[in-house]
């Protein structure tokens, strides 16, 4: 579906556009980010200073830190990644915080198709979205961990390597039974591939759920998910083309999702008639 704004593109290229000619909102967004990484670039950044300073040949480490480096300031070195892992866990929870605050400010803002106080709509779309989507991210880190499970868990040892490869259990982490390496290569890409593959979908699924959840203006992220991943089922050429748009001779795909995802379409009216019918 193209966006009326800008008849015969796609609306994800209009999306782009939008956010692109509203400077100050990216520029937050940026910001934000910037200020989130820069705790543990310092901490780094310091730890470095003391560590090389008036001690090696200027330039000497200037590509890598070398071996001897690592061995002499192990100890250092450990101390700092376990700093830095702790700040980056909080860090890590202020990121989320701030996406699903994010998430709602720009959806507010390409919603409402009007001009002016961008910034203002920003904040108040964030502020309005914000606890449905913190909701959104959370069913979302569980299903991560659900595939992280699946794929580098037991399962996958279980069913892929126990029970198709016909690897014994003492193998399954190092896969030296098979009769080459190339075997246990494409094993591993084919690993390597389904969870990417999962995790795209998952991202996609997220989307479109936020997407639903501004739509509707409904409260259950669970239920707005299950509709979802229904209108991925029935239509997942429709739902996953506009993320292929910028691939090449993809650029003029039409992006039909958000006819699917809004209130009176098919998919939405049957999510609507089975939730009336209980």
């Amino acid at each position: 579906m193209a966006d009326a704004r800008w008849p015969g593109q796609p609306i994800s290229f209009g999306a782009l556009r939008a956010g692109l000619g509203r400077p100050p909102l990216w520029l937050v967004v940026w910001a934000v980010e910037v200020l989130l990484a820069l705790a543990p670039a310092l901490m780094l950044h310091g730890w470095l200073t003391g560590a090389l300073e008036h001690r090696y040949e200027p330039g000497s480490l200037l590509a890598n830190l070398g071996p001897y480096f690592r061995f002499d300031h192990r100890q250092e070195i450990d101390r700092l990644d376990d700093a830095t892992g702790a700040v980056g866990a909080a860090l890590a929870i202020l990121a989320i915080l701030f996406g699903a605050f994010s998430a709602g400010g720009w959806l507010q803002v390409f919603l409402e198709r009007t001009e002016g106080h961008s910034l203002r709509r920003f904040f108040l779309g964030g502020a309005r979205y914000f606890w449905r989507f913190l909701r959104l991210a959370l069913v979302t880190v569980l299903a991560l961990a659900f595939l992280s499970w699946l794929v580098h868990g037991p399962a996958w040892k279980t069913i892929v390597l126990k029970g198709l490869c016909r690897v014994p259990a003492n193998d399954v982490d190092r896969l030296e039974t098979f009769t080459s390496e190339w075997s246990a290569f494409l094993v591993r890409g084919a690993q390597q591939g389904v969870y990417a593959l999962a995790v795209g979908l998952l991202l996609v699924w997220g989307d479109y759920t936020r997407t639903r959840l501004a739509l509707h203006d409904t409260a259950s992220a669970l239920w707005a998910g299950i509709c979802t991943a229904f209108t991925m089922l029935r239509h997942p050429v429709r739902t996953l083309r506009p993320f292929a748009a910028s691939a090449p001779g993809c650029s003029r795909a039409p992006s039909r999702a958000r006819s699917r995802t809004a209130p009176g379409s098919r998919a939405s009216g049957s999510c609507s008639r089975w939730r009336r019918s209980r």
